[in-house]
């Protein structure tokens, strides 16, 4: 660090000032910064080596190098000291006004240098300010998440197709559709009727014959739900692991500026996710058993389904008997099919298992579609219990809970990196400051001598009057400190006050603010006709 100092009372010539710039200018060119500051003669005087340059005295020491400009019979010297020797040139035939133009223009460079220390986050200073800060954190995160993943807007991440959240959640939704419905479970033309034929074989009993026994029927359920289960299950942590990427990327960019909670968001996230993802994992469990031991569907596509099937029955089994005996047969709704195998068994045999696998495969499509369709409202649900309530829930237990709890103080401690860059920002704006006050005696001096000089130095005032100006907004800009919890809560119950008179005026039936109640009865007579319209069709259906 240089050091550059008026000792005594600045009374220099032109021709000395642009000695001194051009000091100062072989510093910028030898990246070396420079401090300006004023001090008294005696402080000059040293156990240090001196060498007499006419006007310019050279001083050295272990540590720097200084070098000091005075006027004969002046008590005013110019100070130069450095951390390493520079070598000076000293221009004394350059134009007045263009000099100073020049010799400033590397301080002004410098001063640019120090644009991306504005970039610093708000520092928190009370438990208030904290509790705060927080709220405003969890109110964003919880609206950019409201966008991405209930609404489907995302015009906060218009260029990245990860964040499109409700688009990749249907093409997911898609994808897992497909799966079930291409997996060898739900091929009916697999082993056509060998596995039926083989059941009904185990599950006789002592009944009447023309009765299908219905363990056969669960028998077979049985099996095929359990092929398809690892499908549901794999989706749900594909899923999760996607809604998990987006939740933390939009809580991590919220929290960045703020160290300590940062972290306990990051680790708030993780388990809120892997609660989540066990939930739902529960949940399909669950679902499966289900499937597995009741057969049950008042979905009347079902009954359709499996009589038009059956309607193929008497062409398949006399195709069976057929003279050209072909291996395999196409049947409608079903596809073909190979027979060779099947001709050993009897015809009754055969018409029962036929019958068995037509009734199986109509309740199959019923039940992928309750296993696609249910998911669908299982993810929408949790997804916005997760915004709405469960994320908040869980961040704050994370950062004042009794396990890995950091506090609402802890916020209040900035990372290392950023309080080093604050350190730096503060210690600029204080040498602004005092280059500042020194560049103005220096223009006191230098007004008697040239208006053109103290033009330029006015020049060089305004211009960091400006930067000064500029870092001291950015720190205004950051948030004021609050004195206790005390006031903090006060905020607190403040905003949950507003926050309840503005619900009851909604939907208070006497305010006419916003008709809410008006537009609720509105709705429920809307569903009201619309329940009675599919009962009158239900019935005609019946009827027909």
């Amino acid at each position: 660090m240089s050091t550059v100092a008026i000792e005594g009372s600045a009374s220099f010539t032109s021709t000395r000032y642009l000695e001194i710039y051009s000091t100062l200018h072989c510093l910028f060119l030898n990246n070396h910064s420079f401090f300006l500051t004023l001090i008294p003669s005696s402080d000059m005087e040293g156990n240090r080596k001196q060498t007499k340059l006419g006007s310019k005295t050279t001083t050295s020491s272990s540590s720097s190098t200084t070098t000091t400009f005075k006027d004969e019979g002046s008590s005013a010297a110019l100070v130069v000291g450095a951390e390493h020797a520079v070598p000076l040139s000293v221009v004394e035939d350059a134009p007045i006004v263009s000099s100073y133009n020049d010799k400033i223009r590397p301080l002004l460079d410098a001063v640019d240098k120090l644009r991306n220390l504005m970039k610093m986050p708000k520092s928190l200073s009370s438990d208030a300010e904290a509790i705060t800060a927080f709220m405003q954190i969890i109110g964003v995160s919880k609206e950019s998440l409201r966008k991405i993943l209930v609404r489907g807007e995302f015009d906060e991440y218009p260029g990245d197709k990860r964040m499109h959240c409700t688009a990749r959640l249907v093409e997911m939704l898609n994808q897992y559709s497909d799966e079930l419905l291409k997996c060898n479970e739900s091929d009916p033309t697999v082993n056509f009727l060998t596995e039926e034929i083989r059941i009904l074989e185990e599950a006789k009993g002592i009944t009447l014959p023309n009765f299908l026994p219905r363990n056969a029927f669960l028998s077979i359920l049985q099996g095929k739900v359990r092929g398809i289960s690892d499908i549901p299950i794999r989706f749900v942590e594909q899923v999760w692991s996607y809604i998990e990427d987006v939740v933390l990327a939009v809580l991590m960019h919220n929290t960045q500026d703020y160290y300590h909670l940062h972290l306990a968001t990051r680790r708030a996230g993780h388990n809120l996710i892997a609660k989540m993802k066990e939930k739902s994992i529960h949940w399909i469990l669950e679902i499966v058993e289900m499937e597995k031991h009741t057969d049950y569907t008042c979905n009347p596509e079902y009954a359709a389904e499996c009589s038009r099937l059956m309607t193929k029955q008497n062409a398949f089994l006399d195709g069976l008997n057929d003279e050209k005996r072909p291996s395999k047969i196409v049947i409608e709704g079903i596809g073909e099919v190979e027979v060779e195998g099947l001709r050993k068994y009897k015809r009754v045999d055969l018409s029962q298992a036929y019958d068995l696998k037509m009734r199986m495969t109509a309740y199959w499509k019923v039940v992928l579609k309750r296993l696609v369709d249910s998911m669908a409202l299982h993810l929408q649900l949790n997804v916005a219990n997760l915004v709405n309530k469960d994320m908040e829930m869980e961040i704050v237990g994370e950062l004042v809970g009794p396990n890995h709890g950091c506090g609402i103080e802890k916020m209040l401690e900035e990372s290392p990196s950023t309080a080093v860059k604050r350190e730096k920002l503060n210690k600029s704006i204080k040498k602004l400051k005092d280059s500042k006050e020194v560049v103005g005696k220096i223009m006191d001096g230098v007004i008697t001598y040239a208006v053109s000089i103290s033009k330029n130095f006015q020049d060089i005032v305004k211009k960091i009057d400006d930067k000064l100006n500029s870092y001291l907004s950015e720190l205004n800009k950051m948030p004021k400190c609050l004195s206790s919890v005390g006031e903090a809560t006060t905020v607190l119950m403040h905003i949950i006050g507003l926050s309840k008179e503005s619900h009851r005026k909604i939907l208070n039936p006497d305010e006419k603010h916003m008709h809410c109640t008006a537009r609720l009865v509105e709705i429920l007579n809307q569903y009201s006709d619309e329940l009675h319209k599919c009962a009158t069709k239900v019935t005609r259906k019946l009827i027909s």
